[in-house]
Formats: structure tokens, C-alpha cells, sequence
């Protein structure tokens, strides 16, 4: 596999060499959906750059619209077919000038009750894979994380679905070669 990874090295960065944190040579970038993939997790300290609030699809389980109570209803909506397809979830959170419903001046408003997606940023951690978002600049790829138990437990709603996503892609670059 790791012959026909993408182009990022470690003279790039995390994000197609737009951030400055080396990446390591076993980073597979998956432009499709702004993740990268490796074998472990990387350090992360959040810059509080409001990047992960922006134009993306935040995808909210049962659990998150029980925890958003009365917001549930004018800050949430339905996913598309194909978000659905990708997340395994039915709703997700509102943008309001491509931003997240509950960003002001560059803060959340309700940060005790953001989703789960929001707490994983930038992660999504399965028992077979590691993706990190492509576009987060608070990522060190010099460094290694040693617990993800946590990151786990918050992505394992979305996990089947990433892990079906994976091995698609995976059979599609198959089928491509041969």
C-alpha cells in the first residue's frame, strides 16, 4: 500500500502542505472526504481557529440531540441521502451562512453541548483506522497520542460507516489495478 499513497511526505504538512507539522511517510491522504489516514493519532492542541465549524457536515446521533434539548429543533436538520450513506446518521447541525448554527464571533455559544463529532475533532478513531481532518492546523505529526480510548468510544457511532467507506475505497483501488 504504502507504493501508491498520495503525495504527502515529511517534507509536507497534515493539510496538502498548507500547515507546517511534518507528516509522517505512513499518511495516506483521502481527499474525497478531507481526512488523512494513518496508523496511530496524532498530538492535537486545538487552535481555536473555528476551522471545524465552517462547511462541514456535523453529523448528530440520538445521544447528541437528546444533549442539545431545546435546540434540538431550530439548530439541527435532516442529512442528505448520500450524508447519511457516509455518517450513518439521520440529522445534522444547522450552517447558518456556512457556519455552524452555534458559532459566534468565532466562538461555540453552547460548547457543553456540542456533539460528539465536535468532540472527537479532528479525529474519527475505529478499531481499524485512524482518520484525521486534512484541514486542522492544531495537528503535530511529529507527535503520538498513546490513549485513544476516548476518541474511540466518541466515534463509534459513525465507525461502521467509515469502515465500510474504507474498504470501498480500498476495493476500488483494487479493481483500478488490476
Amino acid at each position: 500500500m504504502a507504493g501508491d499513497r498520495g503525495s504527502i511526505r515529511k517534507h509536507e504538512s497534515g493539510g496538502g502542505g498548507r500547515y507546517g507539522a511534518p507528516v509522517n511517510d505512513d499518511v495516506e491522504p483521502l481527499p474525497q472526504i478531507e481526512m488523512l489516514r494513518s496508523s496511530y493519532i496524532p498530538v492535537f492542541k486545538c487552535t481555536m481557529c473555528a476551522r471545524c465549524c465552517a462547511g462541514k457536515v456535523i453529523s448528530l446521533f440520538d445521544t447528541d440531540v437528546r444533549r442539545l434539548g431545546e435546540y434540538a429543533e431550530s439548530c439541527t436538520e435532516q442529512m442528505d441521502e448520500e450524508e447519511m450513506a457516509l455518517t450513518g446518521a439521520e440529522r445534522k447541525m444547522r450552517m447558518v451562512d456556512g457556519k455552524c448554527a452555534f458559532l459566534k464571533e468565532g466562538r461555540c455559544t453552547h460548547y457543553d453541548l456540542r456533539p460528539d463529532t465536535c468532540r472527537r475533532h479532528p479525529f474519527i478513531v475505529t478499531r481499524r483506522h485512524v482518520l484525521t481532518a486534512s484541514t486542522c492546523s492544531g495537528i503535530d505529526w511529529a507527535g503520538r497520542q498513546l490513549r485513544g480510548t476516548e476518541l474511540l468510544r466518541l466515534s463509534m457511532r459513525i465507525a461502521p460507516k467509515i469502515d465500510a467507506y474504507m474498504e470501498a475505497l480500498a476495493e476500488e483501488r483494487t479493481g483500478r489495478r488490476g
